[in-house]
């Protein structure tokens, strides 16, 4: 809150310098309310003031992250900490992971037959592929990564949770050729902020004959959008690398809350904030009249 405390203390200083300011004709000057006049209108836009800083301050606080990197738990060892480029979202994954870059996909598209389909879809600012990018120009693949997707609008889903999320991947499959079928899936909450999430479990069997992949699916509101996390490897090592996937979704944290999440306190500090805001009006008000 110091951009309240930076507004409130410039309006006390401007009141004290018009107090103090000699008239320029000081000897023959007649009393006719310039000064008064002057600190009437500062003193009426100084509430102005102290509203705007306080509505922007609330907005901030409001936006902030609920956990401080000094809270964040330690980083296992072999992983490190990754940030998306918009700050929207962070998790932690393997060391040596990093984002695909656009230009980097046919590179890898020579060096790893078969690779599959969503990986060699690259919009870094819609969907992209993070990974073991360098072992990848290398031709070495171990089927290992998490793919993200963002949406602008946050879902709004009733009814048959799991029919519906069933029915959304089949339409992109059949566009894709590839057939998805989803199990597990439940509403819960992930990362140290007990962000509201729904996840499942994603298996894909590639028409052409690809080999069959399985996903731990992460579908998370945050600030107005949607966010789709898919940590992925090849179906046959699931098994094995399910707990250390579940990890990696349950360091995840994100920069805004989901804008339909509302929660009690949120509903007790609307009529707080604003009977104080509109006190400070009424009593700077107050006193400006009796001044002049």
């Amino acid at each position: 809150m110091c951009g309240i405390g930076a507004v409130v203390a410039y309006a006390h200083q401007r009141r004290r310098s018009w107090r103090e300011q000699p008239s320029a004709n000081e000897e023959t000057a007649t009393p006719l309310r310039r000064d008064d006049a002057a600190r009437h209108d500062a003193l009426v836009r100084a509430p102005l003031a102290i509203l705007a800083g306080l509505l922007l301050s609330a907005a901030a606080f409001a936006q902030q992250p609920k956990t401080s990197a000094a809270e964040l738990p330690p980083l296992q060892p072999g992983m490190q900490r990754f940030y998306d480029r918009g700050r929207v979202f962070r998790v932690d994954l393997p060391e040596g992971w990093r984002q695909l870059a656009p230009r980097e996909v046919t590179q890898i598209e020579s060096a790893v037959p078969g690779l599959p389909h969503d990986v060699r879809q690259n919009e870094p600012s819609m969907f992209f592929a993070i990974g073991a990018v360098d072992d990848w120009r290398k031709g070495t693949f171990d089927g290992r990564y998490l793919y993200v997707v963002y949406q602008d609008n946050e879902w709004q889903i009733e009814g048959d949770l799991a029919s519906q999320l069933q029915t959304l991947w089949q339409k992109k499959g059949e566009v894709d050729g590839i057939r998805h079928e989803l199990t597990q899936v439940t509403k819960t909450e992930v990362g140290p902020d007990h962000h509201p999430a729904i996840t499942c479990i994603r298996t894909s069997t590639p028409r052409d004959g690809s080999e069959r992949q399985q996903s731990l699916d992460v579908y998370v509101p945050s600030g107005g959008m949607q966010l789709t996390l898919s940590f992925t490897c090849f179906a046959r090592d699931f098994a094995q690398h399910e707990t250390s996937l579940r990890a990696m979704v349950n360091s995840l944290g994100f920069a805004r809350r989901a804008k339909g999440e509302a929660k009690p306190t949120d509903q007790l500090w609307t009529p707080i904030l604003v009977g104080a805001v509109v006190g400070l009006v009424l009593v700077f008000l107050y006193r400006s009249r009796r001044r002049v």
